[in-house]
Parts: structure tokens; C-alpha cells; sequence
């Protein structure tokens, strides 16, 4: 199948959100519980600066799971946070906040569509008469010329 940039530039970007909301849709089989916080730590950053954490340990049915999260705001009067939890492997957590929720998606779906629109504004990268050919087996996607 041979589609313009403008319609492959929409099918990247649903693809990068479908790729989001599958990676939500695997949390709705989760579960919340209260975890204690251990502790709050600094890991290594870039360029010197440190990373704020916290330590927290969570109970899974009878299974205990300790995990670091990233401090997210969390004052030093807080003893225990919600930690969501999937039901199938416990051990993934992260904790039940708005940015514990949606940041990772987030961030892997706007640094990928920033870069994406520049790529395919810029005329000088990826000519407007360009054309893409869509194909089941490799490789997958080919940019062919203007005549396509």
C-alpha cells in the first residue's frame, strides 16, 4: 500500500498513542494496596545532580515486595503511599499517583511526536511529494520518491 506523508506522519502518531494505551490498558488488571515508605535516597544523575527516591515495601497477598520510585514530590512526614500492583506479576509496581500513572506514557509519547513532527514539517528532511509504501514483510516501511 502506498500512502502520502501526511497520512504515514497520522499513522505514526496513532501508533505511538496506541502503543501508550495498550501499555495503560495491561494496568487495569491491577490492584491497589497501602506500601510503607523505608526510606528516601539519592541516586547518581546527570552532570552531578542527584535523583531523589524513596524506598517502599508493599505486601502482595503474602508475598512482601520492596521497590524504589522516584521521590515524585513525597514530603518527609508521609509513612505510606498507594502502590499499584499487577495482579499477574506483583512485582511490577509504581506508585498510584498521576505521575506514577501517566508520566512514563506520557513522556513516551511526547519526545517521540516532537521528534516526529519535526522530521516530517521540515521540508528539507522528508520532501512533501514523498511517498511511503506500507508492506507485511521486511522491510516494513520504504520512503519512495516523488513519482512513488
Amino acid at each position: 500500500m502506498i500512502i502520502s506523508r501526511t497520512r504515514f506522519y497520522g499513522l505514526f502518531v496513532l501508533f505511538i498513542i496506541g502503543l501508550c494505551l495498550l501499555y495503560q490498558a495491561i494496568w487495569l488488571f491491577s490492584k491497589v494496596t497501602n506500601g510503607e515508605i523505608d526510606g528516601f535516597g539519592r541516586g547518581a544523575g546527570r552532570g552531578y545532580r542527584s535523583i531523589q527516591n524513596t524506598t517502599i515495601t508493599y505486601y502482595a497477598g503474602h508475598q512482601e515486595y520492596t521497590q524504589n520510585y522516584l521521590r515524585n514530590g513525597v514530603s518527609d512526614t508521609t509513612t505510606t503511599l498507594e502502590i499499584r500492583y499487577l495482579t499477574f506479576s506483583p512485582s511490577f509496581s509504581r506508585e498510584n499517583t498521576w505521575v506514577g500513572n501517566w508520566g512514563g506514557p506520557l513522556l513516551f509519547f511526547i519526545i517521540p511526536f516532537i521528534v516526529t513532527s519535526i522530521v516530517f514539517l521540515q521540508d528539507g528532511v522528508i520532501p512533501f511529494t514523498a511517498r511511503f509504501q506500507l508492506d507485511k514483510k521486511y522491510p516494513f516501511v520504504r520512503m519512495l520518491g516523488s513519482s512513488g
